[in-house]
Order: C-alpha cells, then sequence, then structure tokens
C-alpha cells in the first residue's frame, strides 16, 4: 500500500465531511429562517385580506411582496446548499470507497463475472478464467470506477482486446498518463454516479427506443388535429370569458374536449410508450448529462490534450444540449401522466399526444448521433478506470513497447525484471527475472512442487502482459516486450451443458491455442500452460506435453508451461537454444519445508509431496 496515496484519501475524506457539515449547519439555520419568513407571509397575507391596526392596504400588499421575494430567495439557497451537499457527500463516497479498496476490500465495485461469457467479447476465452480478469477479487473488479452501462462493458472490452501495435499501445500509455494526474476530474467523473442505479437493461432499452422506426410522422391529417382542436378549444374558451355564457360557445367547447380525448384514446399506445420512457430513461440520462458536465468543466479549467479525451470535449456541448432537450420533454411527458394532467391537459391541449410527436422528432434528429455520445462517453468512463488504476499503484513501471521490426526476425521479444503479481503488496511480492529471446530461449519448461509458486508465476507473467498491452503500467522493475496476444490453458473445466469431460474441454482449449499460433495471419502471441493433460496417465501426459511443447518450438512461440513432470525438461538438451529449464524449489530444513518463491535455473530435486505425506502421518517415514 502506498502511503501517499491512502493519505490522499483519508484527507479528501476528512475535508468532504467537514465540508458536509458545515453546509447541514447553514441548511438547518435556513430551515429556521424559512420558517419564521413563511409564519411571517402568512401574517402578512392575512392582514392583506382582513386589514389590521389601521395599516393600509398597500403597506400590507408591499409587505407581502417583499417578504415573498425572501422567501423564494431562502428557498433558492436551501436547494443550492442541498446539491452541494449531495456532491461532497458523493465525492466523500468516492474516496472512503478508494481507501477500502487500498485495504483489499472490493466489495462495492462490480465484479464483472457476466463478462465471462457476455456475446460482445467473445476473445474473453483468450485468458479471462485463468488470469483472474472477472470474478471475485479479480482485475475488473480492483479496476473498475465506471458509472454507466456502456462505460462497464467498455472497460471489459478494454481489458481482453489487447492492443496489437507499438503506436496504439503508447497512445494508451499517454491518454493513461494524463488522466492519472488529474485526480479531482476522475473523482468528480466517479462521484456523477452517486447512489443511481444503472442497469445494462436501461441501456439496451434506450438503444432500443432510438432504433424504433416513427409512427405519428407522415400523418398528416393527424397534424391538422393536433394544432386544430387545442386552438379551437382556447378561442371559444377566450370567447366565453370575455363575452359571456353562450349555448353555441359551450357545445364548441364541449365538443373539442371531447374530440381531443378521442384523438388521444386513438394514439394511447403510442403515448403510453413513450410516457415510459421517463421512468425508465431519466436516471442513465442524468448519470449523462452530469458526466458531459465534468468534462466541460475541466476541460475548461485545463484543457485536455490526448485524442480520447478530446474526443469527448468534441461532441460533449452538443450531447449535452440534446440529453437535456431529451430529459426535458420526458419531463413535461410526466406531467401529462397524473390523473389531472390526462384531463385537463390532454383534454384541451392534445399534451400529450404533442410531446410523444416531439420526441420522434428528437429521436430522428440524434438516433445516428447518439451511438457516438454513447461511445466516447463510455471510452472515457473505462479510461477513468484504467487511469485511476494506475494512480493507485505508484510503484508499478511503464513498459517499453517494441516496434515488431526491432524483434528479430519478426519474432516477440519479452524481457521482464523484478516481475511481481499485480494483486500482492509491494511488501508481500516476491519478483522474479525471465526473458524470452534467442541468448535466454523461447521456451520455459517450470518444475516444481505444490505450492512452490509454480501458478502465481504464471498468472504474475499473464496479467503483467495483458496490463502492458492495454497500456498500463505493470508491477516489474523493468518489462520491455513487443506486441503479443496472451492465450492460456490454465483452469480448464467441464460442461454439463455440452457433455462435455474436463480432459475432452482442455484439448478442446489447447487445439483453439495451436491452431492460433499456427494460423497464417497469427500475431506474436505469449502461451501459458499450466500442469496441461491432466486427465490422463503420467506416461502418456509426458509425450503428450513433450508434443504440444514441440508445435510451440517449431512455431517460436514464447511459451511457458509449469509441469510437475520433470522429465519435460529433458527437451533442453535436444533444442538447447529454444528451451530453458527453470524450477521453484522448496528447502527441507529442521524437518521443516518452506519456500522462497524464487525461479532458478534447472529441474525441480526435492520430494515435497513425499515429505508432506510423511509428516502428516498419512504414510509412513522410511
Amino acid at each position: 500500500m502506498n502511503v501517499n496515496v491512502q493519505e490522499l484519501y483519508q484527507a479528501n475524506i476528512a475535508k468532504y465531511q467537514t465540508t458536509s457539515e458545515q453546509l447541514q449547519k447553514r441548511m438547518n439555520t435556513i430551515s429556521v429562517v424559512r420558517f419564521v419568513v413563511a409564519l411571517l407571509l402568512f401574517f402578512c397575507g392575512y392582514a392583506c385580506i382582513y386589514g389590521m391596526w389601521n395599516v393600509p392596504f398597500a403597506a400590507w400588499l408591499l409587505s407581502f411582496s417583499m417578504i415573498f421575494a425572501g422567501f423564494a430567495v431562502l428557498v433558492t439557497h436551501h436547494a443550492k446548499l442541498f446539491k452541494q451537499k449531495e456532491q461532497c457527500d458523493a465525492l466523500r463516497e468516492v474516496n472512503i470507497r478508494e481507501e477500502q479498496a487500498l485495504a483489499g476490500d472490493w466489495s462495492s465495485f462490480p465484479d464483472g463475472a457476466e463478462y465471462f461469457t457476455h456475446p460482445a467479447i467473445p476473445q474473453a476465452n483468450d485468458f479471462a478464467l485463468d488470469l483472474d480478469i472477472f470474478g471475485e477479487a479479480s482485475l475488473f473488479q480492483r479496476m473498475n470506477r465506471t458509472c454507466t452501462p456502456h462505460g462497464s462493458l467498455r472497460l471489459a472490452e478494454m481489458l481482453t482486446a489487447t492492443l496489437g501495435t507499438k503506436n496504439s499501445i503508447e497512445e494508451r500509455q499517454t491518454i493513461i498518463a494524463e488522466l492519472k494526474e488529474r485526480s479531482g476530474f476522475r473523482q468528480e467523473w466517479s462521484a456523477a454516479r452517486s447512489s443511481r442505479v444503472l442497469s445494462q437493461n436501461g441501456r439496451e432499452g434506450l438503444e432500443k427506443w432510438l432504433k424504433e422506426e416513427p409512427v405519428l410522422k407522415g400523418k398528416i391529417f393527424l397534424k391538422l388535429l393536433m394544432f386544430a382542436l387545442p386552438v379551437l378549444f382556447l378561442c371559444s374558451l377566450a370567447f366565453l370569458i370575455f363575452h359571456g355564457e353562450q349555448p353555441l360557445t359551450m357545445k364548441m367547447i364541449t365538443v373539442c374536449f371531447i374530440a381531443n380525448m378521442l384523438t388521444a384514446a386513438v394514439f394511447l399506445r403510442v403515448i403510453m410508450r413513450e410516457a415510459s420512457l421517463g421512468e425508465r430513461f431519466a436516471p442513465l440520462l442524468a448519470v449523462y448529462v452530469r458526466l458531459l458536465k465534468v468534462v466541460l468543466a475541466e476541460n475548461e479549467n485545463s484543457p485536455l490534450q490526448t485524442s480520447s479525451p478530446k474526443r469527448v470535449v468534441a461532441c460533449a456541448e452538443e450531447a449535452m444540449r440534446e440529453i437535456q432537450r431529451l430529459a426535458w420533454l420526458l419531463n413535461r411527458f410526466q406531467e401529462g401522466n397524473s390523473l389531472a394532467g390526462a384531463i385537463f391537459l390532454n383534454g384541451t391541449l392534445l399534451w400529450n399526444l404533442h410531446c410523444a410527436a416531439k420526441l420522434e422528432q428528437w429521436r430522428e434528429r440524434n438516433k445516428t448521433r447518439f451511438a457516438e455520445w454513447f461511445e466516447a462517453i463510455a471510452e472515457m468512463d473505462a479510461l477513468v478506470s484504467l487511469s485511476g488504476f494506475a494512480f493507485n499503484h505508484p510503484h508499478f513501471t511503464n513498459p517499453i513497447v517494441l516496434e515488431a521490426s526491432q524483434a528479430e526476425q519478426n519474432e516477440a521479444i519479452m524481457r521482464f525484471s523484478g516481475l511481481g503479481h499485480p494483486f500482492l503488496s509491494d511488501e508481500s511480492c516476491v519478483r522474479n527475472d525471465l526473458s524470452f529471446d534467442r541468448e535466454h530461449g523461447r521456451v520455459c519448461v517450470i518444475t516444481g512442487a505444490n505450492m512452490a509458486g509454480k501458478s502465481t508465476f504464471l498468472r504474475a507473467l499473464g496479467l503483467n502482459t495483458v496490463l502492458a498491452m492495454i497500456g498500463l503500467p505493470v508491477n516489474a522493475t523493468r518489462f520491455e516486450c513487443s506486441p503479443v496476444q496472451v492465450l492460456t490453458s490454465m483452469r480448464t473445466t467441464d460442461s454439463l451443458e455440452r457433455h462435455e469431460s474436463y480432459f475432452f474441454a482442455e484439448l478442446q482449449r489447447l487445439r483453439m491455442i495451436v491452431g492460433r499460433v499456427h494460423s497464417p495471419e497469427a500475431a506474436q502471441t505469449l502461451v501459458l500452460l499450466d500442469e496441461v493433460l491432466r486427465g490422463t496417465n503420467s506416461a502418456d501426459k509426458k509425450s503428450g506435453t513433450i508434443g504440444l511443447l514441440r508445435r510451440f518450438i517449431a512455431a517460436n512461440t514464447p511459451t511457458v508451461i509449469a509441469t510437475h513432470d520433470t522429465d519435460v525438461g529433458a527437451l533442453e538438451q535436444e533444442f538447447p537454444e529454444t528451451v530453458r529449464n527453470y524450477s521453484f524449489e522448496g528447502r527441507i530444513e529442521n524437518d521443516e519445508l518452506s519456500f522462497d518463491y524464487r525461479l532458478q535455473r534447472g529441474i525441480a530435486a526435492n520430494k515435497n509431496a513425499t515429505f508432506l505425506l510423511q509428516k502428516m502421518g498419512i504414510i509412513p517415514k522410511e
């Protein structure tokens, strides 16, 4: 845990707590004053009507007007303070959650488990399960600070779709570096969501509504009725007011009222469908408007320089204006949905039908641009999460990305020093070095006992590579690599639904990996394998593992395999320039087993399992 980051969050919590308490005191004072002013207002109103103390009516009316103006000012100021306190409390909550995250509690953030099988990110199958990308205490949960369903999905896509070129990775690094330094902006962005609950269904429902065809468009006769009936009603009403009650006028008012209600009834289905939008989409739209305001305010104070943030700024003003217009229309719709509104507004002005027509016009005008706005906001939403992760890990290092042409004969180069698992604190992390190039070989066979650290090292290597390939800093003292895609086979599971055994599921996955590696259009890959072919006997497993590694050796693919089978290490003698043996060894001293989790050259020699079985009394000592 980095002390400076933690102290920043603690200082912010104290600051916002103090500010919130001060605002609450001011609000309480205004509430008391407002109550007293309301009593005075009532008194002056009574005096205006009945007169008191021989004071002229004009004096009481002037007093009433002045007190009413003061009351209005107090109400407005109280509402302003309430919004400030609400924002202050939201920012305090943001810092509380960040402090909890630094302490290892990510329960307040969604874990993204639904993205394991999300149709929009099929690439998650490459490594997401094996490397803890989604799920409880996953990379997604540790990183996720998104405010919108669009942003959450975009973050999931970023974590599983690694970038393929040096330029794209370095561009992402530049964006993250800029947003990392804008701590206030990131917190304002996160606070925009506040306590609102936004669902993926709400996003999908809004997108579906935007694609609907207009129902009222092109109906010329209906448009004439929509304007003629209310105008006729209002003219009849004005005639009644100025010329008194007359039978023909009353009949005209009644006919117009009934005609308005019948017209609204004919299009009731359209009206009800559009009316439901307010309740369904208002929270989502309110958050989007708030996010756009945050972007514009930040850009006004200190212009955003990198590509993705600038794209959000470019569409922010137009998007905010149009989304506010949509929110305004939805609010007007709600006014016509009450009992009084349904009778009087629709009976006199065809209120909801006019609102429905305006909504259709808005949709036709903006349905193509809305997708662009959503994409820009989602991109910024995800980038805020990425940069927040970088900010919370200041001890991480920016990787050095090599051009594909810098690699030897366009083969991947990867060199790591001081590599540690990104989920471990700096104090508890054990660091190791490893390289994949012509000097150090491209296939790494790691042997060692259970609990020695093989699987943790594979995940540390895989996770750091994923972080590097999406533009994030990594947990290493030095990380140098050319662009690669990560493929893993570490946690294969069986499938009852598809009637697949564990062994068959593993074979399917290995076939996918080999196919990707040997595909003519395949990019450079890093393959991570952990105890493959567990579902067969030891001799079969050994020959199958060696045959599999030969395929990766032939493709010159950086490959790391963790195995208990020390005989696989014989490949180093057969391919001395390509294969290297490493091990995580345990030490048995004073009848105790310990591990240092240090990667070392050679094949593991100690029989840790036999020692533990004997020590626990499961088998007799020899």
